[in-house]
């Protein structure tokens, strides 16, 4: 009501003081022409002149007091004013017990003790994913899940490893940040879903030296690496992984379809991941086979949230928390699964994981093969980036070895790599994209130049 009677009050001045610039000229005609002025009497022309001006005071005076009114309705609307903008506005979701809004800095805690570390609040912490309630359409289908043990039959071998058509590699680090390291918990826990429900296809693998860290992959049924190549800042090289999974592979079938793939530690995957991979296996399985493309790497953009500490122990957790995460640039590439078989390892230079550059070198390098093709998997993908206290770019700020992927050397030419040599190495420049239709993934094609 108070806004209604504003809304009058401003149309009433505004009236008034159209009506005030309209007086004028209607009055003055009379007086422009010189005949006129001549042919009126003195006293004609003081007379209007006089009445003009009681005009003029009467309209000021009017107008005074409209404003004053006015005046006064505001002060006494302003408290009212904002719970009513707020009623009108489209009310936000209810925050779920888990989402806080953030509460006011407080000052830094000290640094935990470095490992080893007491393990107790792990199974604590992670007793419900012994058995995980994942929703059933991110699960993979079962045609999907025949056309895998069709194809890939642990029978075929001495081993159950030519069941794996899925390798899924992380690292984690120990910085004493306690919001990183329920971040990383959390990273751990969905890869954990998620292998636990693809019918034996998937294994992750945990590359750490910590005892803490392999204590909690070894509860969450992970294989852990605590051996392996890293620079002189103990960060480590992300070639070295890729032939490991490979070197350890003990089944027979060498040529097989089979992605093996990275992702940070700190970003959350659900079943769609899976999902997603075998619809691109079913797309190139016989073109592969048949010699006509080389291979494929699937990669994509991240979904970016401020982590508050909560504990997502479904996939139904994280897909909620997805309606209130932002998609990320299309250069920041947080995940890649290769087909087996078309990088050389030894051919890329020693970059290490989690630094800049490296991940749009290797899309750059796979843009520029031509037999290769890239999918841009984002849309189905899902991929959570709990953001804490390092922020979106963490990869541009990590110390002593921030620039080691910059100033590496590509073994192929001898030199520094170059900005030319990651030119073509954002998501948008995969020829390839996947949508969620009707529960499906379904892959196209686009223009890429």
């Amino acid at each position: 009501m108070r806004l209604f009677r504003i809304f009058v009050l401003l149309l009433l001045l505004s009236s008034l003081q159209l009506l005030l610039l309209l007086r004028k000229p209607w009055s003055l005609p009379r007086l422009k022409s010189p005949r006129t002025l001549k042919s009126r009497a003195p006293a004609d022309r003081r007379e209007e002149i006089t009445t003009l001006k009681a005009e003029i005071a009467d309209a000021k005076t009017v107008l005074g007091k409209i404003q004053q009114s006015l005046l006064d309705c505001q002060d006494s609307s302003t408290p009212a004013s904002k719970p009513l903008a707020l009623s009108r506005a489209s009310s936000p979701p209810e925050p779920t017990s888990e989402l806080k809004a953030p509460a006011p800095p407080t000052p830094a805690a000290p640094l935990r003790p470095s490992p080893p570390r007491v393990p107790v609040p792990v199974s604590n912490v992670f007793s419900s994913y012994s058995s995980p309630n994942v929703p059933t359409k991110s699960q993979p289908t079962d045609s999907a899940r025949g056309y895998m043990s069709g194809h890939y039959n642990a029978e075929d071998s001495a081993t159950g490893d030519c069941a794996i058509t899925v390798n899924i590699m992380t690292t984690v680090i120990e910085v004493g940040d306690e919001l990183k390291e329920k971040a990383q918990l959390n990273a751990l826990a969905s890869l954990s879903r998620l292998q636990s429900t693809s019918s034996g296809h998937v294994r992750v693998w945990l590359f750490t030296a910590s005892a803490y860290w392999s204590d909690v992959a070894t509860k969450l049924e992970l294989k852990v690496v605590n051996q392996f190549e890293t620079n002189s800042a103990g960060t480590p090289i992300f070639s070295y992984m890729f032939q490991h999974v490979e070197n350890v592979d003990t089944c027979a079938i060498k040529r097989r379809f089979v992605f093996d793939g990275y992702v940070n530690g700190d970003i959350i995957l659900t079943s769609r991941l899976h999902l997603t991979l075998v619809e691109v296996m079913r797309k190139w399985f016989d073109q592969m086979q048949g010699g006509e493309r080389e291979g494929v790497l699937v990669i994509g953009k991240r979904y970016n949230v401020e982590y508050q500490g909560q504990l997502l122990g479904s996939d139904q957790d994280v897909e909620r928390l997805l309606g209130m995460a932002e998609v990320f640039e299309n250069y920041a590439l947080d995940y890649f699964f290769f087909s087996r078989g078309w990088m050389s390892w030894n051919d890329i230079p020693t970059f290490v994981v989690g630094r800049r550059a490296y991940d749009n070198w290797l899309v750059d390098h796979a843009f520029h093969r031509p037999a290769v093709d890239l999918v841009d998997a984002t849309e189905t993908v899902l991929a959570l980036h709990l953001t804490g206290s390092d922020g979106v770019r963490a990869g541009h700020s990590k110390g002593q070895d921030n620039d080691h992927n910059v100033l590496a050397v590509n073994p192929m030419t001898m030199n520094v790599v170059n900005q030319f040599e990651w030119d073509h190495g954002t998501s948008d420049h995969a020829s390839y994209y996947t949508q969620m239709v009707g529960g499906q993934v379904m892959i196209y094609s686009r223009p890429v130049r």
